[in-house]
């Protein structure tokens, strides 16, 4: 599994604005949503599109922010009581909804 690696901190502080610490913010989003950390990816897009709204690639952090609101993934107690998720209530989808739009 993908963990987040402090290697772009570097890269970031020297170059703030540069497209390599762009595309390297993009990876960290990706990066905490593979490894099922939500709050990171969430923060992490937001602080993309706060500090670059006019991106070219702004949609993949929008993308990607609702892609982890989306696929919440069953706990503990629901993968052993084999809770259908399917019949959860559609809170989050909406806030999905408030995202992309």
């Amino acid at each position: 599994m993908a963990r987040p690696s402090n290697s772009s901190k570097p890269w970031q502080s020297r170059f703030p604005f540069s497209e390599p610490a762009r595309q390297a913010q993009l990876d960290l989003i990706y990066v905490y949503y593979k490894s099922r950390q939500t709050d990171p990816a969430v923060d992490a897009a937001d602080t993309f599109m706060r500090e670059n709204p006019t991106n070219p690639r702004v949609d993949y952090a929008y993308y990607m922010k609702g892609l982890v609101y989306f696929e919440r993934q069953a706990n503990f107690l629901e993968r052993y009581f084999n809770v259908d998720l399917s019949q959860r209530p559609p809170v989050k989808r909406a806030q999905v909804l408030r995202i992309v739009r």
